[in-house]
């Protein structure tokens, strides 16, 4: 029987029940949480809708974990807009460098894995 692994996954976007680039970080945590032992790294947007779709699932050993991050109030406004959109997300990928360092300093991961923004403009 192979090892599960441990994957860390940054998801900007990650929510279910929605289409587009918060479903694909969804359903990324999901998929590869069958298989491995899951951390996924996002915003508290969906925070509300991840939590009620994990207990509903009772997904048990292979529920992925997910930590929160969001940027200060005074950036967060960045996020809102479509014009400040990519700002945003620079700004929030600065934050996420710092807080996936911390989480290396404390257990080591066998795969970094990033998911959403689904571009390779920034």
């Amino acid at each position: 029987m192979e090892t599960r692994r441990k994957v860390l996954m940054s998801a900007y976007f990650c929510e279910p029940g929605i289409g587009s680039e918060p479903g694909l970080g969804w359903n990324w945590s999901l998929q590869m949480a069958r298989w491995h032992d899951v951390t996924v790294l996002t915003r508290s947007c969906g925070k509300v809708a991840i939590e009620a779709e994990l207990a509903k699932r009772r997904l048990g050993l292979s529920a992925p974990r997910f930590i929160y991050l969001d940027l200060p109030p005074a950036l967060r406004s960045m996020q809102n807009t479509l014009a400040m959109t990519y700002w945003g997300y620079r700004a929030w990928q600065k934050a996420a460098h710092r807080t996936i360092t911390e989480l290396l300093c404390k257990a080591p991961y066998d795969l970094l894995h990033h998911v959403t923004i689904g571009t390779f403009r920034c």
